[in-house]
């Protein structure tokens, strides 16, 4: 039988028993008699002690330990919480040639995000290339290619407004939730090491901040190699840049990290975009669409792995669990969504249309 935790009133009730069985005449139920006011206190105090038993029996697995008990599971089997980091990227401010930005130069966004020089940079051609990083670490410092910059004091023969350059600053990301980490240590619990099976190639990827999900691939280049390829779900996009590869390639080819015999590849997985159509949404107001895209977005997130298959019932079933859906009639896809071993299932674009946009 489950041992079941008593109410306060519970408990207060055991102590008012426990002193009268032992007090013979004395009447614990009154309400200014001396015994009631001590079963209260001590019925109040037991119910603490209960209450904080209770909360350290739950910090015990990982299952259902809290963001302070967590990392304590986690830390004996090296298990660390991922922590935030910083934007990198590159900056162009137009400058008189030749004349130089120290590093540390601070410059921020309209929104008060701020970005600091790596290194010394040059202006040629009119305008310097400047090396930033974010100065506080975290997805807020990602910034779009064209994304007006401010310096925060002049700098000597340059313009004081410049522009985010191509490719934009990326590989910001925030410190890991406890969901994820915990999902990391119950997956290290139930597939411990086993010196390069698939699971460990896995294990080791989401290890590195920012990757979210890895597929390994045995013999991707022949005998002795692995193939591995990963995604970063909470960035701007879920294909990783070339920055974010070569870090995970840097984590996993690290001598102490890897087995000695394997030769590993890390690539990032071609993005196969899915557009779904679907046709007479009942109601089509626009908290029902807004959830139908979330819906969507979750299956992909969940059933979207390179070389698996999406099934067009999923879809389908996404779209009718939609908070507030009653009826719609599915256009596109027609079929299962098959990707080779090296394509990503994505969410495209969603359109609602009604029958005779179709020509119906």
């Amino acid at each position: 039988m489950p041992f079941e935790r008593q109410t306060l009133p519970q408990t207060v009730a055991e102590v008012e028993a426990g002193l009268a069985s032992r007090m013979p005449g004395a009447d614990t139920r009154l309400r200014r008699a001396l015994l009631s006011v001590i079963s209260r206190v001590v019925g109040g105090v037991v119910y603490g002690l209960d209450a904080f038993i209770f909360y350290i029996s739950r910090q015990i697995l990982p299952m259902s330990a809290d963001e302070d008990y967590l990392p304590r599971l986690a830390r004996p089997w090296r298990i660390f919480r991922k922590p935030a980091d910083a934007a990198t990227g590159q900056a162009l401010f137009p400058g008189v040639a030749d004349a130089a930005m120290p590093p540390q130069t601070l410059m921020q966004r309209g929104d008060g995000v701020q970005y600091e020089s790596t290194a010394e940079a040059v202006a040629k051609n009119g305008s310097a290339i400047v090396p930033v990083r974010a100065v506080k670490a975290g997805k807020d410092g990602n910034a779009a290619p064209g994304t007006t910059l401010q310096l925060v004091q002049p700098v000597e023969n340059f313009e004081f407004t410049g522009h985010v350059a191509d490719g934009g600053i990326s590989g910001g990301v925030d410190i890991e939730g406890v969901e994820a980490m915990r999902g990391r240590l119950i997956t290290r619990w139930q597939q411990p090491p086993q010196a390069g099976a698939a699971s460990d190639w896995v294990a080791w990827a989401l290890e590195v901040p920012g990757v979210t999900r890895a597929w390994p691939y045995n013999r991707w280049m022949g005998l002795g190699t692995v193939g591995v390829l990963f995604v970063t779900d909470e960035a701007e996009s879920p294909i990783p840049d070339a920055t974010m590869v070569a870090r995970v390639q840097e984590h996993l080819t690290d001598p102490d990290q890897k087995p000695i015999t394997a030769d590993v590849y890390v690539a990032a997985p071609t993005a196969k975009l899915v557009d779904v159509v679907i046709e007479g949404l009942d109601p089509a107001t626009e908290a029902v669409k807004a959830a139908v895209r979330a819906e969507l977005q979750d299956l992909f997130r969940r059933e979207g792995e390179p070389g698996r298959v999406v099934l067009v019932s999923h879809i389908r079933e996404a779209i009718s669990t939609a908070h507030g859906e009653y009826d719609h009639v599915l256009i596109s896809p027609l079929g299962n969504v098959y990707s080779e071993k090296h394509e990503l299932p994505l969410l495209g674009d969603v359109h609602f249309v009604d029958a005779q946009d179709l020509g119906g």
